[in-house]
């Protein structure tokens, strides 16, 4: 219910900004992914993904914006995407180089992206980057923690999901130069 919801209300931003959804079966989209998440127990991370389009590196590399949750919580941020021509697959690397590093901060207003991770990410809502988020405001969906039990209220979900857009405009978006 709550991507539905960040669906619904970040299309005409994402519209707006020309970037493009991709749902690739082979990507990790929510309506592919949740069954292992919730069902079988298995760390995967459901989300959606958009291309940033006109952020393209080289070598099929793409600049994206991910949405997703894990055992961690739920999060946005960017990423570095692969797509192989010869089977369209989409892959998300799991390491960035230096020289990819570099060009990630061409595109979008960091100093730096952190050394241990290939994802640049903040906490939703709260916009907050890792260890800096208190525990007990992140939805944990998979033991359904205070903060995922709030989300079942229509009402609290659309201002939560209200708040995680503006945390994505105004902390992520905002940095595409």
């Amino acid at each position: 219910n709550v991507f539905e919801e960040i669906e619904k209300q970040i299309d005409s931003l994402i519209e707006s900004e020309g970037y493009s959804l991709t749902n690739d079966k082979m990507w990790y989209y929510y309506r592919n992914m949740t069954s292992i998440f919730f069902e079988k127990g298995k760390e995967s991370f459901p989300g959606i993904t958009y291309l940033l389009n006109g952020t393209k590196m080289y070598g099929g590399k793409e600049l994206i914006l991910r949405i997703e949750t894990s055992d961690l919580g739920l999060y946005s941020g960017f990423a570095l995407l692969k797509k192989y021509k010869d089977t369209g697959k989409c892959v998300e690397l799991a390491s960035v180089s230096d020289s990819d590093k570099q060009r990630i901060c061409q595109f979008v207003n960091i100093s730096h992206f952190d050394n241990d991770t290939p994802f640049y990410s903040l906490w939703l809502p709260s916009g907050q980057n890792g260890a800096d988020e208190p525990e007990e405001n992140i939805p944990d969906f998979r033991e359904m923690n205070d903060a995922a039990i709030k989300l079942v209220d229509e009402e609290y979900r659309k201002e939560f999901v209200e708040k995680s857009i503006n945390v994505i405009q105004e902390k992520l978006l905002s940095l595409i130069i």
